[in-house]
C-alpha cells in the first residue's frame, strides 16, 4: 500500500512539474513575441508624412502584398496615419509603409492621401490633426 501511495505522489509530482514547465515555455514564447512585435512597430516617425485613409475598409497588411493570411485589420474612412516609406511590389503595385495606432504595416498607395501645401490648389484635404503628435 505504501508503494502505491509513493507512486501516486511521484506521478502527481511529474504532472505538476510538467505543468510548470509548460507554463514557463508559454511565458517565454509570449515574451519573445512581445519583443519582436515591439521591435517591428517601433520605428522613427519624425520624418513621416501625415496622411488620411480616403476609402472605407482599406486593408492593412504585414507585408506589401494583398493576402488573407498576413492581414492586420481594416482602416475606416478618415483614419489618420503616418506615411513612413513608399515602395513597389513584384506586380508593380505601389504601397505606403505606414504607422497607425502603434502598428506598422502596408497599405496600397491609392487608398491614402496627404496634403502638400500649394497656394494654387483649389481644394484642401482635411484631417483631424489632433490625433497626431504635433
Amino acid at each position: 500500500m505504501k508503494e502505491i501511495i509513493e507512486k501516486m505522489i511521484k506521478n502527481k509530482m511529474k504532472i505538476l512539474i510538467g505543468i510548470i514547465v509548460l507554463i514557463c515555455i508559454i511565458l517565454v514564447f509570449v515574451f519573445i513575441y512581445k519583443i519582436i512585435d515591439k521591435k517591428i512597430n517601433d520605428i522613427d516617425i519624425s520624418n513621416a508624412i501625415h496622411g488620411v485613409v480616403v476609402y472605407e475598409n482599406v486593408g492593412f497588411y504585414r507585408k506589401p502584398k494583398e493576402t488573407k493570411w498576413k492581414y492586420r485589420r481594416d482602416f475606416e474612412l478618415g483614419e489618420n496615419v503616418y506615411i513612413v516609406d513608399e515602395l513597389k511590389d513584384d506586380l508593380n503595385n505601389e504601397w505606403y509603409k505606414i504607422k497607425a495606432k502603434n502598428k506598422v504595416g502596408y497599405v496600397l498607395k491609392d487608398k491614402v492621401k496627404y496634403y502638400e501645401f500649394n497656394a494654387e490648389e483649389e481644394y484642401v484635404l482635411m484631417s483631424d490633426v489632433s490625433k497626431f503628435n504635433i
